[in-house]
């Protein structure tokens, strides 16, 4: 993409080249354009051209704004245009670039075509597709009443936390005990939500490639089943209750079988050492920013192909659709929005979706469910 200033008397007097200008922040952008625009023309009046070069980086960028006021009849300084790589370097092809479509077709139609993501930042840019994975009307199937848990410190002093009764949930939980499921975690006590997810698979078949013959290939499509957000009080200092959070794990490892756990490795040392004890596979990691990145690319592949199933949570949904993708590496949220759903949800379609099918009608054995299995 190109935009360039006109009423030029000699393109050779002065020219300007602004590189990769999407790829800058609104703010630092426009500094810089204002900083060399003015000393331009105060050396060179309108003898001077300004070159951009970029591809945008979502629909709201510089860059995006400076090629949208090109396209506009009224503005007679700037002119504008954009083409796919191969239309200006003509000795590129097309299919030399296949594996990065397959790859990630977003991404590359960004960077080859100059087609921006919708929103700014946006990690999904079809966020319709969120709307379409919903289950109109599926809620957990269990009550969650908050209570305020009290505890006595070493001091004598009684501190106060967050939490739901567990009394309640265990007599209200309803799940199928024939189904295997899949446990995401995101911990956080005093500053961020507790949330987990839970997950169980439903088998649909793919088509792949084995030894130059079509097969069709049995796969999981993760269901959402159960999505619990622990909100800790932050205007009143009311932290989260870890134990209240195993309670709750727990009364669902022992209704149906848990078969793996993903959570970060961020204050999750005892709910690893639990769940491994209530015979969950769990795992607990760095969610660095690749294996972020890779996760959530799994979860937008699943949404894009319908391919995944999640309750009708909007708060939690909205947030999904509205995580945004910072210098083409980190997964983030904006700033009125939270994450911590959207990890616990990404890390329980994670597993459900890599796991194969443990049997054609991908039922569990009902002799295991919720079984404790090696303490």
């Amino acid at each position: 993409m190109k935009m360039q200033n006109i009423g030029i008397k000699s393109l050779m007097d002065n020219i300007k080249i602004f590189d990769e200008v999407g790829d800058f922040e609104w703010d630092l952008a426009e500094f810089a354009y204002d900083t060399i625009r003015s000393s331009s023309l105060s050396r060179f009046n309108e003898r001077s051209l300004l070159l951009f070069i970029s591809f945008p980086r979502s629909a709201e960028d510089f860059m995006m704004y400076k090629y949208n006021q090109g396209q506009d009849p009224e503005n007679h300084e700037v002119i504008s245009s954009r083409g796919a790589s191969w239309e200006v370097n003509t000795n590129i092809k097309r299919s030399a670039l296949k594996m990065d479509y397959e790859k990630d077709p977003e991404g590359a139609k960004m960077r080859y075509e100059c087609i921006p993501p919708a929103q700014r930042g946006g990690f999904f840019q079809y966020p319709e597709r969120i709307d379409d994975c919903v289950k109109t009307g599926k809620m957990n199937p269990a009550v969650l009443e908050n209570i305020i848990l009290t505890s006595e410190i070493a001091s004598g002093a009684e501190r106060h936390f967050v939490g739901f009764d567990v009394e309640v949930f265990k007599r209200t939980l309803e799940l199928d005990a024939t189904r295997t499921y899949y446990l995401g975690l995101d911990g956080g006590i005093e500053s961020d939500s507790y949330t987990i997810s839970l997950a169980h698979g439903e088998i649909f078949y793919e088509q792949v490639i084995e030894g130059g013959d079509a097969v069709e290939k049995p796969r999981n499509k993760p269901v959402e089943d159960l999505l619990i957000e622990w909100k800790p009080d932050k205007a009143h200092k009311v932290p989260v209750n870890v134990q209240n959070v195993v309670d709750i794990v727990e009364a669902i490892c022992e209704r149906v079988y848990v078969k793996r756990s993903l959570s970060d490795k961020f204050n999750s040392g005892a709910m690893t050492q639990r769940l491994l004890e209530l015979g969950v596979e769990a795992e607990d990691k760095v969610f660095s920013n690749p294996f972020q990145l890779a996760i959530f690319t799994q979860v937008k592949n699943l949404a894009y192909t319908g391919h995944l199933e999640l309750l009708d949570e909007e708060k939690a949904n909205d947030d999904l659709k509205h995580l945004l993708l910072v210098n083409g590496t980190k997964i983030d949220h904006e700033k009125d929005r939270g994450k911590d759903t959207c990890d616990a949800r990404a890390a329980a379609i994670y597993l459900c979706s890599n796991d194969d099918p443990e049997e054609i009608t991908n039922f569990s054995m009902p002799t295991i469910a919720g079984a404790v299995r090696g303490r």
